[in-house]
């Protein structure tokens, strides 16, 4: 029902329409900038934006009037996806047009959250201050690929039932050889709010959880944290030493030492001078 609708001159007009809000330009040079050629944005980038339009696009053409605004766009889900496919929906039962318009408080409260996580992270070093092993466990929980609306029309709901932990910021940062990664996932289907993966699914908070944990390492070895961190830095030498594919290009040691001389950071171990005060 939907493929011939895709391949009218109106399909192909509702469907670049629909592409150029959903998909800015600046969402596909990010994807350039990760390394993706044309066939992996189209497939990774541009296609999962286009299912929601693709369904609507199965209803008779001469029910279809498109007027298109150019606005903002989101990582992960749009929550505009559901305006418009919950407006397809009540007017067909309305046998009428039907207008639905999230005001901004509106959408601050059906936004797509991000999945919760917990993470237990543990890491060991050498008398040198070397890190030497690390491990992540990531509780996570599973998030929707089904819109809402999609679920009222007899869709199946789906969730990701990985949670998808984050396998990237978990010490690939640093010249490491032991490194354990655990994902869980939580059986919590329809029991917390309506999330879908960010752009990065889980990175920040796995980033976060690491990066304290370094900074432990730091405090226990009695070094400064930035130095510690650049002892311990994956490089472009180092990863290729240890027989892995390039991930960092040196872009992280280059970040932080950037900020360090930005900051004026003057090095010293942290809590080496400790206060009191009234909070």
């Amino acid at each position: 029902m939907i493929a011939p609708n895709l391949v009218t001159a109106f399909g192909v007009f509702l469907m670049r329409q629909y592409i150029v809000g959903a998909v800015p330009n600046e969402l596909i040079a990010a994807a350039r900038v990760d390394g993706c050629n044309t066939w992996r944005v189209f497939l990774h980038v541009i296609l999962p934006a286009v299912r929601p339009i693709a369904a609507v696009l199965g209803l008779p053409l001469q029910q279809v009037r498109v007027t298109y605004y150019e606005g903002s766009s989101v990582f992960g889900n749009a929550p505009y996806d559901d305006a418009a496919e919950s407006a397809a929906i009540m007017s067909q039962i309305a046998g009428k047009p039907v207008r639905v318009q999230f005001m901004r408080w509106d959408e601050h409260g059906w936004d797509n959250y991000g999945p919760a996580q917990m993470t237990d992270v543990r890491g060991g070093i050498d008398a040198k201050g070397n890190l030497v092993a690390t491990e992540a466990t990531i509780f996570g929980v599973p998030y929707y690929t089904t819109n809402p609306p999609e679920t009222m029309i007899g869709y199946a709901q789906q969730f990701n039932t990985t949670a998808n932990p984050d396998t990237t910021n978990t010490g690939t940062q640093y010249n490491l050889k032991n490194r354990r990664v655990i994902g869980k996932s939580l059986p919590l289907q329809n029991n917390y709010f309506k999330s879908i993966y960010l752009r990065a699914p889980l990175a920040q908070q796995t980033t976060f959880a690491y990066e304290q944990m370094i900074d432990e390492l730091a405090h226990a070895a009695n070094m400064d944290p930035y130095q510690f961190r650049l002892q311990n830095i994956a490089t472009l030498a180092s990863d290729q030493q240890n027989g892995l594919t390039a991930l960092t290009w040196d872009r992280w040691k280059n970040v932080i030492t950037k900020a360090a001389e930005l900051g004026n950071w003057q090095p010293r171990v942290a809590a080496s001078s400790l206060g009191t005060g009234t909070v």
